[in-house]
């Protein structure tokens, strides 16, 4: 699931694993507020993930100036477009939402079809830049 970093028209670099972004994801993963979904076939073939957690150098801070969760999502290729990527993003945000977050966000690339995925489980737009698009999701 590392591709979740990286664009999806893109081959992965050799040192993805390396990148500071996916590294912030993963590294330590289990500390408090880590929460993280997957998502498998009927035979157990995993076809998807999603996780979220604080981040050292968020995307956005709530209205006490705590970081936000930031979220990353993978799904393989051959299970898009079946609402794997869906039914994901609302596990997460109940997992979320039970460990205590009030909110997540993501940053997703101005090019990505994921987009209408995000609008749709009610992401808003917070901010587009060259970066990519800031999102949000209140779960409260």
């Amino acid at each position: 699931m590392l591709f979740a970093g990286f664009p999806p028209d893109r081959p992965l670099p050799p040192d993805a694993r390396s990148k500071p972004h996916v590294q912030w994801f993963v590294d330590g993963w289990g500390r408090a507020g880590d929460v993280g979904v997957i998502a498998e076939s009927d035979v157990g073939r995993p076809l998807g993930a999603a996780w979220a957690r604080r981040i050292a150098q968020p995307l956005l801070r709530d209205e006490d100036g705590a970081p936000v969760a930031e979220l990353a999502i993978a799904v393989e290729e051959d299970a898009r477009g079946a609402g794997t990527g869906t039914a994901l993003l609302g596990a997460l945000a109940r997992a979320a939402a039970a460990a205590g977050h009030r909110a997540l966000s993501l940053r997703v690339s101005v090019r990505s079809p994921a987009v209408r995925l995000y609008e749709r489980v009610g992401y808003e737009l917070v901010e587009e830049g060259k970066n990519g698009r800031v999102m949000l999701r209140r779960l409260t």
